[in-house]
Order: structure tokens, then C-alpha cells, then sequence
């Protein structure tokens, strides 16, 4: 029995001595969470993203960028291609492939097209990019918030029409991250779990509009989560493409639907 006991203290030390000590990817810094607005004001609970319609995506998954360009349909899914199909989801085919994941990307004037990939290649000058955008505003213009204490994580930004902003919340907000912004210890100490054990906030459909005000124009929500982390919106003349980080086909809703 003594030796059970001792057996058992050495495997407890061991557990703590690794949630305590064993190196993280990250060094966590402390900082003042302010208190979760919860989904109020603008961001009232809705259901208007809600039964999309979807285009498939085959064998892929993960539509996390979307481009228009020349009657294509573009997006980036997680096997590192991009796909491209016509609108209304016929003649899909690989467009390219990168071999990493490729996140952000666009066509410049000359019609070639530029991919932000964190994953591909080993030398990249910039840590997980995910794409760029520009500001109306000038260069000499001073930094400004726009939009702070959301009731999600923000992804992706995209210019839509009419002066519009679309950007999607990946998730919402969840207690601990909140909770443990003063402890990065503790922050530490979760991504030592089996990350089927962290503290991840559920699936949350979230996206919207804004003008370069930070007025928030349009607000559609989810909260089922059937189109989970909704990155960002990809806006035509009809339609709004919903982008995201997993789901399984590529949804999509009349501008209509949307009070647009």
C-alpha cells in the first residue's frame, strides 16, 4: 500500500510540476479586462443570419476569405487552396494551391493574386498574417478607436458598398478569457490542457457593418452556431457570402434578407 501511495505522490507532483512549469508557445501579459457589454444596443440579440443558404464546397471546408473577380467566386479553405466557382456554385475547381492554410487574399490591378499564408513557406517576414486593408483617412491622420468592448472577438475586416465595413466577431466573448486577463499564469497554466479542455466560448454566428464613423449600420447574429466563427462578410450587388474558419460549405444570404 505505501507504495501505491508512493507511486500515486510522484504521478500529482508530476501533473503539477507539468500545469505549473512545462514552456507555452506564448508569454502572457496581464492587462484590465473591461466588463463584457453583453449583447446589447447595436448588438442586440438577433436571428437574422440565421438558415442560410450554402454553396458546396466538396471535399473542403473552412471558407475563411472570399473574393469576387472576372464572374468567379474565390475563397480560401483549410486545405491550403483557394477554390474558385462560379456564384451560383457551379464548375468549382482548385484555383491554386499553397501548401499552408491561405487566410487573406485579393487580385491587384493587373489581375494577379495576392495571398496572405501563415503557413506557407518557413522564412515570411510577418507572424500569421491574415491579410490587409486600407482607410480612407490618410496617412498623417491620428490612430482613433473606432469600436472597443464588443461582445466578440473580431476577425476579419472587408469593405462592402456604400461606405460599409463588414467585420465577423469568431467568438463571443467567454468568462475565463475575461476572468483571467489579470492571471497569465492561469492562462498559462490552460494551454497546458488537452486542448479538448479549453476553455473555448461556444459556437456564435456574428457579423456587421460599419461606416468609418464607427457607427454600427448592420448587425446579424446566430446564436445557434449552425455557421460557426464567422470571420468576416464578402459583399456583392445581391448578396452577402458569410466567411468562417470551419464550417462546411460556404453560406450565403440576399442582401434583402438583411434589410440592405
Amino acid at each position: 500500500m505505501r507504495k501505491l501511495l508512493a507511486a500515486l505522490a510522484l504521478v500529482v507532483l508530476a501533473l503539477a510540476a507539468y500545469l505549473m512549469l512545462w514552456p507555452v508557445p506564448i508569454q502572457p501579459a496581464a492587462w484590465a479586462a473591461p466588463k463584457a457589454p453583453g449583447y446589447s444596443g447595436p448588438h442586440a440579440v438577433n436571428t437574422r443570419l440565421a438558415r442560410l443558404q450554402t454553396l458546396s464546397l466538396g471535399p473542403d471546408e473552412g471558407p475563411e476569405h472570399i473574393a469576387l473577380h472576372d464572374g468567379w467566386l474565390y475563397t480560401a479553405v483549410a486545405s491550403g487552396a483557394i477554390v474558385r466557382m462560379r456564384p451560383d456554385g457551379s464548375q468549382r475547381e482548385v484555383a491554386v494551391t499553397t501548401g499552408g492554410r491561405p487566410l487573406g487574399f485579393d487580385f491587384d490591378a493587373q489581375g494577379a493574386m495576392v495571398i496572405a499564408d501563415p503557413l506557407a513557406g518557413e522564412h515570411g517576414g510577418l507572424f500569421k498574417a491574415s491579410g490587409l486593408g486600407t482607410s480612407a483617412k490618410q496617412p498623417g491622420d491620428a490612430a482613433q478607436v473606432l469600436l472597443a468592448n464588443l461582445p466578440g472577438h473580431p476577425d476579419n475586416l472587408m469593405r462592402g458598398q456604400d461606405g460599409r465595413i463588414w467585420v465577423g466577431l469568431v467568438k463571443p466573448r467567454g468568462a475565463f478569457i475575461d476572468d483571467s486577463a489579470g492571471k497569465p499564469w492561469l492562462r498559462e497554466l490552460a494551454l497546458r490542457l488537452p486542448k479538448s479542455l479549453w476553455p473555448v466560448p461556444p459556437a456564435y454566428g456574428h457579423v456587421f457593418a460599419f461606416d468609418e464613423s464607427g457607427k454600427v449600420l448592420v448587425d446579424l447574429q446566430d446564436p445557434s452556431g449552425d455557421y460557426p466563427e464567422t470571420t468576416a462578410v464578402t459583399e456583392s450587388g445581391d448578396r452577402l457570402y458569410i466567411q468562417s474558419l470551419h464550417a462546411k460549405t460556404l453560406g450565403w444570404m440576399d442582401k434583402k434578407q438583411a434589410g440592405l
